[in-house]
């Protein structure tokens, strides 16, 4: 079983506007008629009866559950959900192979070709807003969004494996009124509590959705976010 994810922000509209143009057959729902009561068994039997005349019975028992019944149909309706929708997304992707999982291939691949790319990544980001132990959940609110960046000067990598980290500034503003909070991002929300406890630095997350190429940064459209 996939670890179960925690979605701090979700472009439902997004997802589904792009799901619809990308998987080709869309069920959207599904109708499931159940019947109950006698009736429901009569039509087994019926079957059944047609079977035993072929080998010569008779089908009085059969006929006589017919009489006095009574058919009760019930219907439920099922409705895929947004975050199936997601799942089925990303499938699509992957097996077309234009999911991108890692963010410093995604940087040279949309640097490259000047095209979008579509990126399933998890990486470490700063949250500006929460720099400085202030209160970042005010900024975040009076600013409508939440501003996520990475690389730049404030990234650089003195270790040894510092060629494996992306210096290239990479920017995404998630608006808030898409995340759970509902418009508002509350001081003790969970949001608040994850940012606020790495002080705003190298905060882990998972993203789904496009990076694309200008010539100051580079910028991602996120549609999922989650821990």
């Amino acid at each position: 079983m996939r670890p179960l994810a925690e979605y701090i922000y979700l472009d439902e509209r997004g997802i589904e506007i792009f799901f619809n143009q990308i998987v080709d057959m869309v069920e959207t729902s599904r109708v499931t008629r159940k019947e109950k009561g006698v009736a429901a068994k009569t039509a087994g039997q019926a079957r059944l009866s047609g079977i035993i005349k072929a080998l010569g019975g008779l089908d009085g028992e059969v006929s006589a559950e017919v009489k006095g019944s009574r058919l009760d149909v019930e219907e439920s309706k099922s409705v895929h959900s947004v975050e199936q929708k997601l799942r089925r997304l990303m499938q699509s992707l992957e097996e077309s192979n234009l999911l991108v999982t890692s963010l410093d291939k995604a940087i040279r691949d949309t640097r490259n070709s000047r095209e979008i790319a579509y990126i399933n990544i998890r990486e470490k980001f700063n949250a500006p807003q929460f720099y400085g132990g202030g209160s970042g959940v005010d900024r975040v609110n009076a600013d409508r969004v939440l501003k996520l960046e990475k690389g730049g000067a404030l990234d650089y990598h003195d270790a040894d494996d510092y060629y494996r980290h992306p210096t290239e500034r990479v920017i995404l503003n998630p608006g808030i009124g898409k995340m759970r909070g509902g418009g508002v991002m509350g001081h003790t929300s969970h949001e608040a509590i994850l940012f606020r406890g790495h002080s705003g630095r190298n905060v882990p997350l998972s993203i789904f959705g496009t990076l694309s190429y200008t010539p100051e940064y580079f910028h991602i459209k996120p549609f999922a976010i989650w821990k």
